[in-house]
């Protein structure tokens, strides 16, 4: 999607969410992915570089 809808699907979720409970991740792809990943809402973002151990 272009960017105008991004920012209006984003927009629209971040109406509609429980920001002390709910969590949202936007991906942005390219280049340079690392610095593309915006966190909204309850959980907080992790480094995909690191380990996960479950």
């Amino acid at each position: 999607m272009d960017a105008t809808k991004c920012r209006q699907v984003k927009a629209e979720l971040e109406k509609i969410i429980d920001k002390n409970v709910d969590s949202l991740r936007f991906y942005y792809l390219g280049n340079n992915y690392k610095n593309k990943i915006e966190h909204i809402g309850a959980k907080p973002g992790f480094d995909v570089t690191d380990p996960l151990i479950f």
